[in-house]
């Protein structure tokens, strides 16, 4: 059975999605610490905390998942790339791919973390 348009765009969207998870995760956290450190100061210090600590929790669960997800469908850790790529090859490879940007993801996600809660309070 030849592979279908439908399943390549369904295999396309995962390797994506930490790079998304963390994208949102560094808006969600970066417009919290604008309301609070803007002109208007809409939230307070305690409120930015606890913000920053609940979207980098969800933020990290989902990249997780995802990366464990990817790692359960690889289903060894050979290497990414065989030396005569095929169609049955591409799973493993995709796979592999979602981990590292998984990996990348996580990173992020604790770096803006990090940056916004390292600084204490609004200059």
């Amino acid at each position: 059975m030849a592979p279908t348009i439908r399943d390549g765009y369904e295999r396309l969207w995962v390797p994506v999605l930490p790079l998304v998870v963390w994208a949102l995760h560094m808006l969600t956290c970066y417009i919290a610490a604008a309301l609070a450190c803007g002109p208007a100061r809409s939230l307070d210090a305690a409120t930015l905390h606890r913000v920053v600590v609940v979207t980098t929790m969800v933020a990290a669960g989902l990249i997780v998942a995802v990366g464990a997800w990817a790692a359960r469908r690889s289903g060894t850790w050979r290497s990414a790339v065989p030396d005569h790529a095929t169609t049955a090859d591409r799973g493993p490879f995709m796979a592999f791919t979602t981990m590292l940007f998984a990996g990348l993801s996580l990173l992020g996600v604790v770096w803006v973390a990090w940056s916004t809660t390292l600084v204490g309070g609004c200059a």
